[in-house]
């Protein structure tokens, strides 16, 4: 069992966390109509100090589980010992000890510029409603898609990118506009994902080994290319999500990426719905903004008193990468203990999948997805709405099976039962009958465990080991080599009535 007692930062989350989970635990409609009243009646001032006192909209935490989109025209080369989509940067720099420019000058000559690569860009086979549906199918509730990566492309037509966008160059089609459609046509939320600067853009001529130098360009970029474009898509696609990236080169006063925020949060055509993340510059990272990431793959495998986001890729590389061998990537069970982890910790997980210069996403992501969304259709009532157990978040049982857990606020009629506690076992003790829970809290007369499948809910029977503990009586062992029944990678017990507050 995993709690943070004795450790000054995990008391100090712990303690805000209540504050978060009493939030987040009133009934949706008390706090959307409270959310949306103090979202009318304040205006955001461009501090931080303003900004981050803004209410975290309540679909977010919700959802849960999103994907990530890696496009553009480094889809082309495809091709790193390391990340693939930033092709760009290794060729500028050499620093992946030149193996991109000595692949690119062996396979496209030396007089092959980086931006040759637009017209190879076709997504000829790109249909973006089969992308939606799958999407769906994986139980994704959001989308957050590359508008513009680093190497300056833009995937749809902006004003700052004459014939080095999608519009106008490549594929010519508007690849943000008809992913946004197709995937609210399915429900989901669309966001956008949105490179801070670029690597190549005449206007930041900085020192790429080194880091940034002062420049005259850089005041000219701020206006003409990040607000522009930044403010060019939220007023044409009105996304849920503005996530900025590459938190190098420029601070947020340089960026004047507050004057945004402040704009987006007071003005804009999604100011009461939209979500940001931490990446506004040098010196926002883990500290300014909605969600955090911190850190590419952050898994920080404790409670933290802030909305926090593990962003994650299937295999080594973010777009898609030709050099990757099925065993670069995750496996089922891996992609599903990932989303549980992230879940019983308090966070959200943005699954990434880069699809090929053509516009397919390969068989093996394709499957990695709906594998994922077979597990989560048997057990996303643990997963979506939930919120952290904040007296365990995981325990390792006796029978040496890792169980985390989650909770849900009851409504309506069952208020008074008790918030439902969810045991999520990530394997089935094939060795016993039983499972014994060390840490919820028993009543005999109000505790009932049942498990979750692909016909229902099936009661099992239960026993106080005190008033701290049960032993669960499982379903035969057969059951769970049953998909049908049972889902495969990880189990789950509800616990009917379990918390009382």
């Amino acid at each position: 069992m995993e709690v943070h007692a004795g450790v000054a930062r995990g008391i100090v989350a712990a303690a805000l966390f209540v504050l978060l989970v009493v939030l987040v635990s009133t009934p949706a409609s008390a706090a959307s109509g409270v959310e949306m009243s103090k979202k009318l009646d304040k205006v955001y001032e461009p501090t931080w100090e303003s900004l981050d006192s803004r209410p975290l909209p309540s679909w977010y935490d919700e959802a849960k589980f999103g994907i990530f989109i890696h496009w553009g025209i480094f889809s082309v080369p495809a091709w790193s010992h390391n990340i693939a989509e930033w092709y760009y940067q290794y060729l500028l720099t050499g620093s992946d000890h030149n193996a991109t420019r000595e692949f690119h000058y062996a396979t496209y000559g030396p007089n092959f510029k980086y931006g040759d690569f637009g017209p190879m860009f076709k997504a000829e086979l790109w249909d973006p409603d089969a992308w939606a549906q799958l999407f769906s199918d994986a139980g994704a509730k959001f989308v957050l898609f590359t508008s513009k990566h680093c190497d300056g492309w833009a995937n749809w037509k902006s004003p700052a990118k004459w014939n080095y966008n999608s519009v106008e160059n490549g594929p010519h089609r508007d690849l943000v506009g008809e992913l946004t459609n197709a995937t609210r046509a399915k429900g989901l939320r669309m966001g956008l994902y949105y490179c801070n600067i670029e690597w190549g853009n005449p206007l930041l001529p900085w020192d790429y080994m080194h880091g940034p130098e002062p420049y005259s360009g850089q005041e000219r970029y701020v206006e003409e290319v990040f607000l522009t474009e930044l403010k060019d898509i939220t007023m044409k696609y009105k996304p849920s999500i503005v996530n900025g990236d590459y938190s190098v080169l420029l601070n947020s006063t340089q960026l004047k990426s507050r004057e945004f925020l402040a704009w987006l949060y007071n003005e804009s055509p999604v100011k009461d719905d939209v979500i940001v993340d931490d990446r506004w510059g040098t010196d926002t990272r883990c500290a300014h903004g909605g969600y955090w990431t911190c850190h590419d793959h952050f898994q920080p495998g404790q409670l933290e008193p802030h909305k926090w986001t593990d962003l994650m890729t299937m295999g080594r590389s973010w777009g898609f990468d030709r050099l990757e061998t099925v065993q670069d990537y995750k496996t089922p069970e891996d992609l599903v203990e990932i989303l549980v982890n992230n879940v019983a910790y308090g966070g959200n997980l943005i699954l990434n999948v880069g699809p090929t210069a053509d516009g397919r996403i390969v068989p093996l992501m394709s499957e990695r997805l709906l594998q994922v969304g077979a597990w989560l259709k048997i057990n996303g009532d643990a997963i979506y709405g939930t919120q952290p157990w904040l007296t365990a978040q995981r325990e390792n049982t006796t029978a040496n099976v890792t169980v985390y857990y989650t909770q849900k606020s009851p409504t309506g009629d069952t208020a008074a039962a008790g918030h439902d506690l969810y045991a999520i076992l990530m394997s089935w003790p094939m060795s016993a009958d039983t499972i014994t829970l060390q840490s919820p809290p028993c009543s005999t007369s109000g505790t009932v465990p049942y498990m979750l499948t692909g016909a229902g809910q099936k009661r099992l029977h239960g026993s106080c080991t005190g008033s701290k503990g049960i032993t669960i009586t499982l379903p035969p062992a057969t059951m769970a080599l049953d998909p049908s029944l049972l889902s495969q990678y990880a189990y789950t017990i509800r616990l009917q009535g379990s918390i009382k507050f």
